[in-house]
């Protein structure tokens, strides 16, 4: 478990990994670093990012992982914030929990986000 305290943290992209919980206590908001040189290259994916419409790899997406299980997002209203203007955003695999009368029940706002898709 990795629990994030109250405040604001800078960060690079990072990977998850099998049976792991991320926690955001109360005011905590991880914020996607803004120097490009922090994020890396990887490959493109089948018709996504860079290598629908170009050649070469796609940068990194911040929060990463693959053929994961028993990982948990979870936190006292935490934020895990992009920096705005992102593109080519896919949540996917995911199950959200959230009381039945939240007005916003999907757990997800890609505020200020384009090329957007949950599956």
């Amino acid at each position: 478990m990795l629990v994030v305290p109250a405040g604001r943290w800078l960060t690079g992209p990072f990977n998850l990994t099998n049976h792991f919980t991320l926690f955001l206590d109360h005011d905590a908001v991880i914020l996607a670093t803004q120097d490009i040189s922090d994020w890396p290259i990887i490959d493109p994916l089948p018709s996504y990012g860079r290598g629908r419409d170009a050649t070469g790899g796609r940068y990194s997406n911040l929060i990463m992982g693959y053929n994961l299980t028993d990982v948990v997002i979870t936190g006292n209203n935490g934020t895990i914030d992009g920096q705005v203007y992102s593109s080519q955003v896919i949540v996917s695999g995911i199950t959200i929990l959230a009381p039945v009368n939240s007005p916003n029940t999907d757990g997800i706002n890609p505020d200020s986000s384009s090329n957007y898709t949950d599956e």
